[in-house]
């Protein structure tokens, strides 16, 4: 297990960002839901793809949808557009076959945006699962 894989900042990501800035109270994955984090956050999922979105309570939609979170998929892990076996199989290859949502501080995703930032990188290991933003190409 291990490798990493890379977020783009579009108008998607901005807008969960500023959605979970707003609205403030984000919860704890796996965790009562009457708990919530000392600190706004995004969820990173693996499940139906590798994709991030609001922890907000209040749910992050689509401009003009009510069905379903907003979510951003990470590059090549989107399974409404890349092939389903190339996807599965390399997320369970870099970050394990079980499904998960971690918490990550928002902070991070804010900075990376300000600053100009392309991507925001995901690099997993057996023990730690480490973020950094991408400025240039």
């Amino acid at each position: 297990m291990g490798g990493t894989i890379s977020f783009p900042i579009n108008d998607d990501l901005k807008r969960i960002v500023a959605h979970t800035r707003q609205h403030g109270k984000c919860r704890i994955p796996y965790s009562d839901p009457k708990e919530y984090s000392k600190e706004p956050s995004l969820f990173l999922v693996k499940d139906q793809g590798i994709y991030l979105m609001s922890a907000s309570e209040i749910p992050c939609k689509a401009e003009g949808e009510n069905k379903e979170n907003l979510v951003v998929y990470a590059k090549g892990f989107d399974p409404n557009k890349d092939e389903f076996e190339a996807w599965w199989n390399d997320a369970s290859e870099i970050c394990g076959g079980d499904d998960f949502a971690e918490g990550v501080d928002l902070k991070l995703f804010e900075r990376a945006i300000v600053g100009g930032a392309k991507a925001v990188k995901v690099r997993f290991s057996e023990t730690a699962i480490k973020l950094s933003a991408v400025v240039g190409r």
